[in-house]
């Protein structure tokens, strides 16, 4: 006697192949980790600003592979979505190389022992940011500056009408 037993797993493979166009997609990195801190998993399209090589730090500690105040600010980060079952956020900067870049992580409960975390490089929005401020000061200087020239004429003005009477 011999039974066979199938399973159509169509479905998910569609599932799969959806959930991966969507990494495929995202410019982000993704990483998920334990409740503790080791990584587990990495994706990203864009590997130019990490660190240390993917096979680094896979399965490794966060407190070994960054920065000791980063990765307790992490950590922080990871209880407070675990504790609250809501996503927490953190922003950070980091040399890499000889250039400091800014990142957001938005940290999200997977399960009940694992935290996915979705970093965003916002370095350029950043500088954008700085630029548009140093901008608007110059404009504001420059606007001070052409009303106290015209202050100034105004005042020479007044002053030398009586001068010239007087003279």
């Amino acid at each position: 006697c011999v039974v066979f037993a199938g399973l159509d797993v169509t479905a998910i493979q569609e599932v799969e192949a959806r959930h991966k166009a969507i990494l495929e997609a995202l410019p982000d990195w993704v990483f998920l980790t334990t409740s503790d801190g080791t990584f587990l998993e990495f994706h990203a399209r864009d590997h130019r600003h990490l660190l240390m090589p993917p096979a680094e730090f896979l399965h490794r500690n966060v407190m070994d592979g960054l920065p000791h105040e980063l990765a307790v600010r992490l950590m922080n980060c990871f209880t407070q979505a675990l504790r609250s079952r809501q996503p927490a956020t953190l922003e950070y900067s980091l040399d890499v190389g000889s250039d400091r870049r800014f990142y957001e992580v938005r940290a999200v409960p997977s399960d009940p022992n694992r935290v996915l975390s979705l970093v965003r490089d916002v370095t350029d929005q950043m500088r954008a940011e700085q630029r548009v401020r140093d901008l608007q000061e110059e404009l504001a200087h420059t606007g001070r500056a052409m009303a106290l020239g015209a202050l100034t004429g105004s005042l020479a003005h007044e002053i030398n009408q009586p001068l010239s009477a007087i003279n």
